[in-house]
């Protein structure tokens, strides 16, 4: 989710009328009622990019796309470090690799990747309805 409104501003204690860039210089998340922490990260136009707790992962759904003539998959990992980026692409190349064999499975790259993940991953985000419908 991407919002204008600066959220490190807003959940300061300081003077809300002043930008002292606060949200470049320090880490912000949001935390819902689940004690899951949604990370906000905001970029040289103060908008600020509210992230899921978890990494979206279609992995365990790669062969099942791949036999669907899906053949086409853009990773985002813009926010990665260069170390995990370069391993996530390893992993997705042999995942590529191993659909190929009919008796493939994706188990062993997916550890992987849950390896480079300790917060956890995630094929859909996890969106709690109240009663109210919200």
């Amino acid at each position: 989710m991407i919002t204008d409104l600066c959220l490190a501003r807003v959940l300061s204690e300081e003077d809300q009328e002043s930008c002292g860039s606060k949200c470049l210089n320090d880490h912000y998340k949001l935390q819902d009622e689940f004690a899951q922490n949604y990370k906000i990260f905001t970029d040289e136009k103060c908008r600020n990019y509210i992230f899921y707790p978890y990494d979206l992962c279609l992995l365990p759904y790669l062969n099942e796309l791949l036999q669907n003539g899906i053949n086409h998959f853009r990773l985002e990992c813009q926010y990665y470090p260069a170390e995990k980026l370069i391993e996530v692409f390893k992993i997705y190349r042999q995942a590529l690799r191993d659909a190929q064999n009919p008796t493939g499975g994706q188990a062993d790259n997916f550890n992987r990747l849950l390896r480079l993940s300790p917060e956890g991953l995630a094929a859909v985000p996890w969106i709690h309805k109240s009663k109210a419908g919200i």
